[in-house]
């Protein structure tokens, strides 16, 4: 039997991505890996706590949206992500992303993990805001 050893860098979920657009491959599928964030439990990676969102006029209002996205524990089935209590949508894989368009208002966001052995985690509640497009004002300088 003939084997082949490589030493790869594992990066966090959340710099997952990065590491690909800068030439750091992730394993092979099948490879025995033990993830450096294995050990966390469900998290919100996106958007961050407290970042406010303003709509712009000059982009269409169902194309301003935002990526939501989750680290997930391993084993995870899939992932529910709630809106101020709704239910937004289901993911049932990797990589837990879900595209929202933008709705004014100040928001919580969840997110839940039903995970392989029936159960469920759920992330802290994080919180967000969006604002409506207002019109600068109209003033002018002194003397002009």
């Amino acid at each position: 039997e003939r084997r082949v050893e490589r030493l790869y860098v594992v990066l966090p979920q959340e710099a997952r991505d990065w590491g690909i657009r800068n030439g750091i491959l992730p394993p092979p599928s099948g490879a025995l890996v033990q993830a450096p964030d294995a050990d966390k439990g469900l998290r919100l990676l996106e958007p961050d706590p407290y970042t406010i969102f303003r709509l712009s006029p000059l982009i269409p209002f169902d194309a301003q949206r935002i990526k939501l996205t989750v680290g997930a524990p391993p084993g995870t089935q899939s992932v529910r992500y709630y809106l101020d209590g709704d239910l937004l949508g289901t993911v049932e894989r990797s990589p837990w992303d879900l595209w929202w368009a933008l709705t004014p208002g100040a928001h919580e966001l969840t997110a839940e993990a039903i995970l392989a052995d029936g159960t469920t985690q759920i992330t802290d509640p994080l919180p967000f805001s969006v604002n409506s497009f207002a019109e600068p004002d109209s003033r002018t300088e002194a003397g002009s």
